[in-house]
């Protein structure tokens, strides 16, 4: 098993206040990049759960065709989403 590397900074490091700020600024962009790509997520998530319920309330064959090829794109993304190809 790996050991976890310590990348904590302690007081008595010389840091360079410019390279702070830019560290600062980079962890800023990341927390919001994440934010989006959990709203990403989540909308997925509604998304499939909508599709699944939809798919358990079906009686007949579906005969609406645009239904159909959106059930199919959206099978399509969220596959292409686990498999990691497809980033949001």
């Amino acid at each position: 098993m790996r050991e976890q590397e310590d990348h904590s900074v302690s007081p008595s490091d010389n840091l360079d206040p410019a390279d702070v700020e830019k560290l600062e600024q980079r962890v800023s962009f990341l927390r919001e990049e994440v934010k989006n790509k959990n709203k990403v997520v989540k909308l997925l998530i509604d998304q499939l759960r909508e599709l699944i319920k939809d798919i358990s309330m079906w009686q007949s064959p579906v005969t609406n065709k645009r239904e159909i090829k959106q059930h199919r794109q959206l099978v399509l993304i969220l596959y292409l989403i686990y498999q990691g190809h497809l980033r949001s």
